[in-house]
């Protein structure tokens, strides 16, 4: 029996190199684009972080 859905929220049906978007994707409820918009946006505030 299988047990897997098929679930791959890319807009481009890519399925290489954003596993973290479509993760969040089926965790959140949220679109491809939304996920990688906000990444983005904390991407951004975190390069003020000094190491």
């Amino acid at each position: 029996m299988d047990r897997w859905i098929k679930y791959n929220p890319n807009p481009k049906g890519r399925r290489v190199g954003d596993c973290a978007i479509r993760a969040c994707c089926k965790a959140t409820g949220r679109t491809w684009n939304e996920v990688f918009d906000a990444l983005v946006q904390i991407a951004y505030c975190q390069k003020n972080i000094a190491l």
